[in-house]
């Protein structure tokens, strides 16, 4: 097993449960690496200023040394007194997006700190705002609201709609942004130098270890560069079949049974 020296996780359908918990066994299984060297974080595409919000309920503040936001844009290192936010998507960009899409039934939205932006007030808007913590508030005239950039554009829709969402936006490309399916009902738009392992090479820079020496977790598409990169990438069982197949190794369980604490337990404790 290589020496690793930093475990990042994806949030959802990785350290997070279904209903969105991380159980006291799997903080334990996390502090006793930490105890023997190894620093820990999160790696995921949620806004770090509405994680910020749910780690007190996660309670797992304490045991995290690495923030990583927005597909890597974002990084948050409490220990080194770091924050920044790097590559974000043009104003201009997020108007044609939500012109080539505005028919379908869907939403659009884009984090600025603990505002969701959303184009209309919907269900879809307010179930993602409550999930994170957010103040909801509307776009208004888009031509005005995008005269600035932002971390990305989220496109919003029922799971039902997601295929529809998936189809329409091959026939939309830019050299100024790249697009994923994140889950079920959100699809993404990002700055293309956006990626999970750019943002990792810049935490190995602040840190002097090398992605050799980092062991991530994930499970779907928006993960597959990290876990193609780190010396180790660990998909979740429950993860689908494209991402197990470019990892490393998958977990024995899945995200709702301590997948990532058994893993970390049987492999470097």
């Amino acid at each position: 097993m290589k020496n690793i020296k930093l475990i990042l996780c994806d949030l959802d359908g990785t350290l997070l449960s279904d209903d969105k918990k991380i159980s006291e066994h799997t903080i334990s299984i996390i502090q006793k690496a930490r105890e023997q060297g190894i620093r820990f974080g999160l790696a995921t595409g949620r806004s770090l200023y509405a994680v910020d919000v749910l780690l007190d309920e996660w309670k797992i503040r304490d045991q995290c040394d690495v923030l990583l936001g927005f597909n890597g844009a974002q990084i948050i290192m409490p220990n080194e007194n770091i924050s920044e936010l790097n590559d974000t998507i043009k104003g201009s960009c997020c108007i044609d997006i939500i012109h080539h899409f505005e028919d379908l039934p869907i939403n659009f939205s884009v984090y600025d700190k603990r505002n969701l932006h959303a184009y209309r007030h919907d269900d879809l808007s307010i179930a993602i705002s409550r999930d994170n913590r957010f103040t909801e508030m509307e776009m208004g005239d888009i031509h005005e609201f995008f005269k600035r950039d932002f971390p990305k554009l989220v496109i919003m829709c029922h799971p039902q709609d997601m295929e529809a969402v998936i189809e329409r936006s091959k026939s939309i490309s830019s050299p100024d942004f790249n697009c994923f399916k994140t889950t079920p009902t959100l699809f993404e738009f990002v700055n293309p130098k956006v990626c999970k392992s750019n943002g990792i090479k810049r935490i190995c820079d602040i840190l002097n270890i090398t992605m050799d020496e980092v062991c991530v977790f994930g499970d779907a598409q928006n993960d597959h560069d990290m876990l193609k990169h780190a010396g180790l990438g660990v998909c979740m069982i429950n993860g689908d079949d494209k991402t197990k197949a470019l990892s490393n190794d998958i977990t024995d369980l899945d995200n709702n049974h301590d997948g990532v604490a058994d893993y970390i337990l049987k492999q470097f404790l």
